[in-house]
């Protein structure tokens, strides 16, 4: 251990060597000097400054939280070197306590904390300690701040909230700005525009790069952020050929940003859906890393993880799918919906009706708001097991969705397939009061009206018709059909009244004189095409007698006798069957086995059949081999020959 005296003498040169590493910036040598002062002197707070300062300048912010926790009561000072130590290492909330707990916060400290809201989502928060620095600056930086306040804005637009865009000068040569410029257009769902502002960025960035030491690699590594939002708007605007030749060229390249490649794979498996399941399993690896869970925002986590799910489920995955609905249901509560009926759906796949209709009745009294996805599942599912009460149950529990047309018209439907009038009288009243009170001058109210006249016409209840016809004839006064209604609905219980109507009714004379019977007949829809044919030949034969004009007879087609079979014979009936295949007709017998193949040895090879000398011929006597001279395979492949032999002589034949 050096004496006190030695120490206080090596001090001076050792902090000169310092400051001299520290202007070289040779942070190496300047570390390790500081590390000898502190080994001679624990106490050097100068000497420990100097070391975190370098660690991070090395952007070793591990080992300089160290030194800073070590130091804690020299260097309690270094609130923001220790903030910003716990915000590259992701330690995001170890970092906001950090910074709250400093009290009164510099720019810089404000600075800091505006970045960090910005990666904790807090976007507004961020936008207006944005705006303080800006304001209460007076640096080189402004240009920096002011590209960090486009991307707190393009943030708020991602996330549906109100902002207002930084859009960059026509003279600006920063790709940065056109960068979040266009992420603020995409989260105002104009694509075709942030289409625009990220091929403007791609140009800037090259031409920047293009004085730049680095190679193409390196060039494209710095590109990738901006192509694969490029991808990403073409994707959206429908052209996925074009947005997948993009991500497949990412994945080629390997960009050292993560995040890059997890989107692209991402995006890369929502293009595939259910096609092409192998690799998009393979994209979903590169998605679903660990380590991404600190580096990419809670929205595209979450839709990563959706993917994921719906991945499993196309992939038929049974038990990885549900176990993903699961950690859906646990993570995200605004797609608890989704998650149920992910796995309402795989259980109609595998054939559990019933456990998928216990699943959404269970999810359907546990949430507090009605998700109409769930309830229309719900129906679908009641329809499939054929219970059309439930499925009107259902539907008459959607709120003001129950009033749509397409629901009036399905409930009508079921209601009339179950017989229940009565019912479908009660719910077209309840239908007609509810468009009374919040639809009046909607354009459905009518059709409703003259459904449930038409139906009430059809029961035979014409007082009741009459009064929805008349609410249809205030709303639409000049509808003759209406009146000609009212008039059918009158005459059954009224008829002076129907009288009255019919007063108001044009006359048959007022509606033939709109009509052109000329064009009515010359209309090819009006008349038959055959008696137009007539009509035009007529024509075509009227001549005046002063002309001679000779008209070409057409001429008759003649009708040509069948041909017969040469061997047909007119005294024997066909046989009903020949129009069928031959294997499939009565009388085919199949084709004959063949013997010679049994009589192949089916041992190992040298191996001699059983009962073998009593199949030798030379043992047998002569009338055993007379009997067994003459065995089926032998004869048939005789015949076989002769028939190729008259089968060449006929070819030989055709040649002459």
């Amino acid at each position: 251990m050096a004496k006190p005296g030695q120490n206080q003498l090596n001090l001076p040169l050792l902090y000169a060597d310092l400051k001299r590493c520290g202007d070289a910036q040779n942070y190496e040598k300047a570390i390790k000097t500081a590390e000898s002062i502190l080994k001679a002197a624990p106490g050097e707070s100068d000497a420990a400054r100097y070391k975190v300062v370098c660690l991070i300048q090395l952007s070793n912010f591990q080992n300089a939280l160290d030194i800073l926790n070590k130091y804690s009561e020299v260097l309690s000072g270094m609130v923001f070197e220790k903030a910003y130590c716990e915000y590259r290492l992701y330690r995001n909330e170890e970092s906001l306590a950090t910074l709250r707990g400093a009290g009164k916060l510099d720019l810089r400290g404000k600075e800091l904390l505006a970045q960090l809201l910005y990666r904790l989502e807090d976007y507004e928060a961020a936008m207006n300690l944005y705006k303080e620095v800006v304001k209460n600056s007076n640096d080189d930086y402004d240009d920096e701040r002011q590209i960090n306040v486009s991307a707190v804005a393009a943030a708020l637009s991602l996330s549906n909230a109100t902002s207002d865009l930084v859009t960059p000068d026509a003279a600006d040569d920063n790709s940065d700005k056109y960068y979040n410029a266009a992420c603020f257009l995409i989260g105002q769902k104009d694509y075709e525009g942030a289409q625009s502002q990220l091929t403007r960025a791609i140009d800037l960035c090259q031409e920047s790069l293009e004085d730049e030491d680095m190679t193409e690699e390196e060039k494209e590594d710095e590109l990738a952020i901006i192509r694969v939002q490029l991808a990403y708007c073409m994707q959206m605007l429908g052209k996925t050929d074009e947005a997948l030749k993009i991500y497949n060229s990412l994945f080629k390249n390997k960009p050292s940003d993560m995040t890059v490649t997890a989107v692209a794979a991402n995006n890369t498996v929502t293009i595939n859906q259910d096609q092409n399941v192998f690799d998009s399993k393979k994209k979903m690896k590169l998605a679903t890393a660990p380590e991404l869970s600190k580096k990419l925002t809670s929205s595209q986590l979450k839709s990563i993880d959706v993917n994921n799910c719906l991945l499993a489920y196309h992939s038929n995955q049974v038990d990885v799918c549900r176990s993903l609905c699961q950690t859906l249901r646990k993570k995200y509560a605004d797609v608890t919906d989704l998650a149920v009926l992910i796995e309402s759906s795989l259980l109609v796949k595998s054939r559990q009706q019933l456990a998928a209709l216990e699943l959404l009745k269970s999810h359907v009294t546990q949430s507090e708001e009605l998700s109409l996805p769930v309830q229309l599942s719900l129906a679908n599912l009641h329809l499939s097991l054929g219970d059309a009460s439930q499925v009107c149950q259902v539907l008459r529990k959607l709120g003001h969705v129950t009033y749509k047309p397409a629901i009036v018209s399905l409930l009508v439907s079921l209601y009339m397939s179950q017989g229940a009038d009565d019912s479908v009288s009660e719910f077209f009243n309840d239908v007609i009061s509810w468009y009374e009170k919040n639809e009046r001058n909607g354009t459905s109210f009518p059709h409703i009206l003259r459904s449930a006249a038409e139906f009430q016409l059809r029961l035979k209840n014409p007082r009741v018709a009459a009064s929805f016809l008349e609410k249809l004839r205030k709303l639409t006064p000049d509808n003759r059909n209406v009146l000609s209604m009212l008039f059918a609905a009158y005459s059954q219980f009224d008829p002076p009244k129907a009288k009255k109507i019919s007063n108001e009714l044009p006359s048959i004379e007022s509606l033939a004189e709109a009509i052109d019977v000329d064009a009515l007949e010359e209309s090819s829809a009006s008349l038959a095409n055959k008696y137009k044919a007539k009509k035009e030949e007529k024509a075509a034969t009227t001549f005046d007698k002063s002309d001679v004009l000779i008209v070409s007879k057409k001429k008759a087609k003649r009708k040509r006798k069948g041909k017969l079979p040469k061997d047909y014979n007119p005294d024997v009936d066909p046989n009903p069957e020949r129009w069928l295949p031959r294997r499939e007709r009565s009388n085919y017998k199949g084709h004959r086995r063949d013997k010679r193949k049994e009589a192949v040895g089916k041992g190992s090879q040298g191996a001699t059949v059983a009962g073998g000398p009593e199949l030798d011929i030379t043992k047998m006597d002569s009338s055993t081999s007379e009997s067994v001279s003459q065995p089926v395979g032998t004869s048939s492949k005789g015949y076989s020959a002769s028939k190729q032999q008259q089968k060449k002589k006929k070819t030989k034949k055709g040649k002459k």
